[in-house]
C-alpha cells in the first residue's frame, strides 16, 4: 500500500472543516459537563470556607462527611497535601496527608461518646495499605483507655476533644501555624 501525501493532506483538510464548522455544536453538547464541573467546585469551595469557620459547637452536630471535610481544610491550612479518600470503602483512612516526604494516614471520629480501639486498629491498618509512616485518629470526644493503650503501643497519635481545639485555634491565629507534629494527645 502506497503513502501519498497528497490523500492524507486533502483528508486533514476535510477534518478541520468539519470541526470549524461544528464547533459550537461538540461546545454545546459539552456545556452541561463543565457547568456541572463549575457549580460543583463553587459549592466545594463556599462549603469549605463555611466549614474553616466553624467551631466544636458546630463539629459537635455534623455529620461523618462534613467533619472530614471540616478537617481537610484545617490540614490544608497547615500547609499539608490532603488527600480525601472515598467515603466508605476507605480502608480505615479519611485523609491521607503529605507534609515534608512524610504520609499520614488520617481516622475522622465525629462522635458524642468516647472513641474505642476500632478506630486505632483501623487506622492501622489504613497505615499499611496507604504505606503511610504516621497515623492519626482525630475526634471531636475523647479515647477509651484501650484506645489509649494501643495507640501508645502502635504510635498512633490521637487527637482528642482539647488537641483538636488547639489545631483550630492555632490556625486562626496570626503568628506561624503549627504542624501535625505539634499537636498531640
Amino acid at each position: 500500500m502506497e503513502f501519498e501525501i497528497g490523500s492524507l493532506w486533502e483528508l486533514l483538510r476535510a477534518f478541520g472543516t468539519f470541526i470549524i464548522t461544528f464547533w459550537p455544536l461538540f461546545l454545546l453538547a459539552l456545556a452541561p459537563a463543565l457547568l456541572r464541573g463549575a457549580v460543583k467546585f463553587v459549592k466545594t469551595a463556599v462549603n469549605k470556607q463555611r466549614l474553616s469557620k466553624a467551631g466544636m459547637r458546630e463539629i459537635d452536630v455534623m455529620d461523618g462527611e462534613s467533619f472530614e471535610v471540616f478537617l481537610e481544610t484545617l490540614f490544608e491550612r497547615q500547609g499539608y497535601k490532603v488527600q480525601r479518600t472515598r467515603y466508605q470503602g476507605d480502608f480505615g483512612a479519611d485523609l491521607v496527608l503529605s507534609k515534608a516526604g512524610v504520609k499520614t494516614v488520617v481516622q475522622a471520629k465525629r462522635a458524642s461518646n468516647n472513641v474505642g480501639v476500632k478506630a486505632v486498629q483501623e487506622v492501622l491498618g489504613a497505615k499499611g495499605y496507604y504505606k503511610a509512616t504516621e497515623a492519626v485518629v482525630v475526634t471531636n470526644s475523647k479515647f477509651t483507655r484501650a484506645a489509649l493503650d494501643l495507640a501508645q503501643a502502635n504510635h498512633v497519635r490521637l487527637w482528642d476533644r482539647d488537641a483538636l481545639t488547639s489545631a483550630i485555634l492555632s490556625v486562626r491565629q496570626t503568628k506561624p501555624e503549627p504542624g501535625l507534629e505539634r499537636v498531640q494527645q
